[in-house]
């Protein structure tokens, strides 16, 4: 923490994860996306009556691995949403998987 180490890294992580959020943004269009602008993730909440396990599987299928709601829930009653991580992912190939992810959707 002393020599600024700590802070570069969290301004890096900030940085990457703004740029993706972008990409997200950009190819997953209107839909209603939860998250803060620079983390390395997002929400993607579904729409009233998709559930999300089925999109899951589908899209484990095809080399996409993203989660439901459910591993993060502390109540009874769980959302039906994804959520995709990208913090470890280049930028080149975020598009692509995030078309993949919209069309499973």
């Amino acid at each position: 923490m002393a020599d600024g180490t700590l802070c570069r890294s969290e301004e890096t992580r900030r940085r990457h994860g703004a740029e993706r959020q972008k990409i997200c943004r950009s190819v997953l269009g209107e839909a209603a996306i939860l998250s803060h602008r620079n983390k390395g993730f997002v929400w993607l909440p579904l729409d009233k009556g998709i559930r999300a396990e089925p999109i899951v599987s589908r899209l484990k299928e095809q080399g996409v691995l993203v989660s439901g709601a459910e591993p993060f829930t502390t109540t009874l009653a769980t959302l039906q949403a994804l959520r995709l991580a990208f913090g470890g992912i280049g930028t080149e190939d975020l598009s692509l998987i995030f078309q993949t992810i919209r069309e499973a959707v």
